[in-house]
């Protein structure tokens, strides 16, 4: 609509509020709750020097407490505590050492399974001609296949010949 056409329209006070009601929600939406502008009802929140009367009151609370406990007082709640911290940390320490202690103690490999494994892998020891190899080999007997892929090597042979 033009705004020659707006100027022309009657338009009751009700609409005219309708409107900008749904322009405020909808702006709030589109910019996150964010500050659409600056203004005298958002002003007071933003610029606010003096706390509210809760944190007020808290800061007050702690400050006659603080000064009602003397210098012995303070000196003994805080060699309390690093008492207590000590004895925490001394845990901590002892257990973490317990624990590196036990692993330690668990052996992370077998030396008869490591050379179970480097035999099979170099000489094919202990390894089983899978089946469908030994029916692959009676069908490729007639073919020629160069290489080691197709035919099975019995335990103890290398693919290529070499000297021990």
């Amino acid at each position: 609509m033009g705004v020659s056409k707006m100027k022309n329209a009657a338009v009751s006070h009700a609409q005219t509020y309708k409107v900008l009601d749904f322009y405020a929600l909808f702006s709030k939406q589109a910019t996150s709750n964010r500050i659409h502008c600056w203004n005298h009802d958002a002003a007071p929140d933003y610029l606010r020097t003096k706390l509210t009367p809760e944190v007020e009151a808290d800061e007050s609370h702690i400050d006659n407490e603080k000064n009602t406990r003397t210098f012995d007082q303070v000196n003994k709640q805080i060699l309390a505590m690093n008492k207590h911290i000590e004895t925490l940390l001394t845990s901590m320490a002892e257990n973490a050492r317990s624990q590196a202690e036990i692993q330690q103690d668990i052996p992370t490999y077998n030396s008869q399974d490591t050379q179970k494994l480097v035999r099979a892998v170099v000489n094919g020891e202990g390894l089983r001609p899978s089946k469908t190899l030994i029916s692959a080999e009676g069908s490729l007997t007639g073919s020629s296949v160069s290489g080691s892929h197709g035919a099975v090597r019995p335990p103890g042979t290398t693919a290529s010949p070499q000297r021990r």
